[in-house]
Parts: structure tokens; C-alpha cells; sequence
């Protein structure tokens, strides 16, 4: 696979809403160089986004596109809690 179709092998992932990092882009595309793909892919105009990930004291990327789900997620203002108003105990309401 040349670096052209592997470049569109892992947007078309990208775009279905996976997240790939470079141990899966290897298995799966036999990329060895995810994050010179992923800059490829980045410089067609693809937002593509960068999570970083620990496991067994390994830090490691993974990929994904900004979807309008995650959009639409995020722009949801967090709303402040407001503590309720109580009423003395000897109150029947």
C-alpha cells in the first residue's frame, strides 16, 4: 500500500467515526508511520484531533475526527449546581 491509499484507508476510518492509534494502524493498514499519515490527512483540511493515552507506563496517541456529534456535545455549557433551599423541619411542605 503506498502512502496515498494509506493516507485514505485511514481517513475513511476517521470518518466512520474510529479512533485509530499506531499499534492498530499497523495491524490493520500495515502503516508504520501513523502520525506522518495523520499530517497528510490534516493538511487536506481534516480537523483531526489527538488524544493522548497511558497504559502499562506507555504513553501513546490516538486519532480521531472532531464528528458534529462531539461538536454538538461539547458546545453544552456545563451548568452551575445550585444548592436547594430547605425548609425548616417542622414545616409540612
Amino acid at each position: 500500500m503506498n502512502t496515498r491509499s494509506q493516507s485514505a484507508a485511514i481517513l475513511q476510518a476517521l470518518l466512520r467515526g474510529e479512533s485509530i492509534t499506531a499499534l492498530e494502524a499497523l495491524e490493520r493498514f500495515g502503516v508504520g508511520r501513523l502520525a506522518a499519515r495523520i499530517a497528510d490527512i490534516r493538511a487536506l483540511g481534516h480537523d483531526v484531533k489527538t488524544a493522548w493515552e497511558k497504559r502499562n507506563g506507555k504513553r501513546y496517541a490516538r486519532y480521531y475526527l472532531q464528528t458534529p456529534r462531539l461538536r454538538i456535545i461539547e458546545s453544552i455549557p456545563a451548568f452551575p449546581v445550585t444548592p436547594v433551599e430547605t425548609k425548616p423541619s417542622n414545616s409540612l411542605f
